[in-house]
């Protein structure tokens, strides 16, 4: 895949920007709006259980003077999962800009049941800490491409995971589909 709305496809390089997948690149670039989580390790063992992710350095928690110590855990690779995925229900206030004498825009997404999230992955290259019991996470992040194939709406979000003090954690991509009837035409 190549950046923006030129993809390659068996060798040949499409160009998203015809019609119609071209009025929908005002939402490139388009911000989605901060979300906060605060990490807990009592749920993140309880995520990698689930997930049967069992190693003891997920799942082991040694006690301290009769209390858990969570500090010493590790989060499992795809717990951001926990906090990225919802960001995909902030395109739902998403509008086109205004036009002519209309003073809001219509809206992108008219139908949110028509929303089916398709993937994410994790990248952890640039991280500067591990996720940790008891951070406060902030995820800021873009729309980074947008385009109509097969009559749905398909949407990836490049998303940052920062600390308090602003130290990355996590870069995530959350991909999801708008169904048919479920977007402005």
């Amino acid at each position: 895949m190549i950046m923006g709305v030129l993809t390659e496809v068996k060798g040949k390089i499409l160009d998203r920007t015809d019609s119609p997948s071209k009025k929908y690149q005002v939402f490139v670039g388009h911000e989605v709006n901060k979300s906060i989580f605060r990490v807990k390790g009592a749920h993140m063992v309880d995520f990698a259980q689930a997930l049967g992710a069992l190693s003891p350095k997920y799942v082991d928690v040694p006690e301290t003077d009769g209390k858990k110590d969570y500090s010493k855990i590790q989060a499992f690779f795809s717990y951001p999962n926990c906090f990225v995925v919802d960001m995909m229900w902030d395109a739902m206030s998403w509008c086109f800009p205004p036009e002519g004498e209309i003073s809001e825009g219509k809206l992108l997404i008219i139908v949110p049941s028509k929303i089916l999230h398709v993937g994410q992955s994790y990248s952890y290259k640039h991280a500067e800490i591990e996720i940790r019991h008891g951070q406060k996470l902030y995820t800021t992040g873009r729309c980074k491409e947008i385009y109509v194939k097969n009559s749905q709406l398909w949407i990836r979000l490049h998303l940052d995971t920062h600390t308090k003090e602003n130290k990355l954690v996590v870069q995530s991509e959350v991909q999801f589909i708008v169904r048919e009837g479920g977007f402005t035409l």
